[in-house]
């Protein structure tokens, strides 16, 4: 309906965010003319459980598509055309969610905390089922030690739908807000799934870990990196 009145207004350009929903299929069909130009821009992080974002063989011939794909980097142009089927171009653009500090093309990276702060945190994915093994994992390890951690859960959750969270140790808290201007001066490290303040929390000089606790699905949002073994299992999570 929106798109229909849209196309009355006789656009030269309309940008929207790529996610390759049903939605961007409709608004494709309907506004894709001669004279407007459809450009999508990727601008939030995903890994390959986000299966929308790899378009089959068969979904590049039949499926209305933009005229074209910015990315937020060159790594995110890489594994979409490595994993997914495109008959448009895909061009490296910027990133234009984050506004941290930049020395030129690259964003700053912040020297580590030296003290040991004896806190973590644990941001968790929008898969709601992983919630319960997560927490039960971490309550295994940390509950009752001198280790503070505190929880983030994503906004789209709600905390009555989380198994556990009711009867949590002392040391553990629920956070509904994380300062990432002053990360490394409230948390060692940062344990994380499926989410993108792994990447944010290295900007601001604070160690990151990606944890499994199912094991069932590819959810790494670290592709391509190569600086440091960022994956963490049960075992790892009892060294830590």
């Amino acid at each position: 309906h929106i798109c229909l009145k849209l196309r009355n207004f006789n656009l030269k350009a309309l940008i929207y965010v790529f996610e390759n929903q049903s939605w961007e299929k409709v608004c494709c069909s309907i506004l894709k003319t001669p004279g407007t130009r459809l450009v999508s821009y990727q601008s939030s992080g995903f890994s390959k459980v986000f299966l929308n974002f790899f378009p089959t063989a068969m979904d590049a011939k039949i499926h209305p598509m933009p005229d074209v794909i910015l990315t937020v980097g060159e790594l995110f142009t890489r594994h979409l055309l490595n994993h997914g089927n495109f008959a448009i171009p895909v061009k490296t653009f910027a990133a234009l969610r984050f506004s941290y500090p930049t020395d030129g093309v690259r964003y700053s990276v912040l020297k580590p905390n030296p003290k040991l702060l004896k806190k973590i945190l644990y941001a968790f994915p929008v898969q709601v089922d992983q919630y319960a093994v997560t927490l039960a994992d971490l309550v295994k390890v940390f509950a009752h030690t001198p280790i503070i951690v505190h929880l983030k859960f994503h906004p789209v959750v709600k905390k009555s739908k989380i198994k556990g969270v009711h009867t949590l140790p002392s040391n553990f808290n629920v956070v509904d807000r994380v300062d990432m201007n002053s990360l490394s001066d409230n948390y060692d490290c940062v344990l994380f799934n499926d989410n993108s303040i792994g990447l944010e929390s290295l900007f601001m000089g604070v160690q990151s870990y990606q944890y499994d606790a199912t094991k069932r699905f590819d959810d790494d949002r670290f592709f391509y990196f190569d600086l440091s073994d960022t994956r963490l299992d049960f075992d790892g999570l009892v060294r830590l």
